[in-house]
């Protein structure tokens, strides 16, 4: 689209040079220059906004209703590694000791009927014959 480009003149527009809009924009935001700073650092400002929203409302916590077991039933099955405090399983020469895993497995037997266990190390070879006991 062409427009005559002008002043106004007693009521009256005085033409000028003629100009397309393109060239009326381009040589706008030449002329400003802040126009095209301002346009990316807005939408820049603008998505870092929303992805902080986003964050913000994913890490919101949320409350879970109670899981609906019967006070007076058990669990089918547990994992359990006897390792208590500065305990590791890495590092060498570490025996747990039978009255240690004797405690665990009596407060385990309130809650289940089964322990799983996934080494034989640190003395949990002891576990069948203790959790026979409790």
């Amino acid at each position: 689209m062409v427009k005559a480009c002008g002043e106004k003149t007693g009521g009256r527009y005085r033409l000028g040079s003629w100009q397309t809009s393109a060239e009326r924009l381009s040589s706008a935001s030449l002329e400003d220059g802040t126009i095209s700073l301002r346009t990316p650092l807005a939408l820049l400002v603008i998505s870092l906004s929303a992805i902080a929203a986003v964050w913000w409302w994913l890490a919101t916590p949320i409350m879970l209703a109670r899981a609906p077991i019967d006070p007076a039933a058990k669990l089918e099955c547990v994992s359990y590694a006897p390792f208590r405090g500065g305990q590791n399983p890495l590092e060498p020469g570490l025996v747990i000791g039978p009255e240690q895993m004797a405690e665990d497995l009596a407060q385990l037997a309130k809650v289940t009927g089964c322990v799983r266990t996934y080494s034989v190390g640190n003395g949990l070879e002891r576990i069948p014959e203790l959790a026979e006991k409790a």
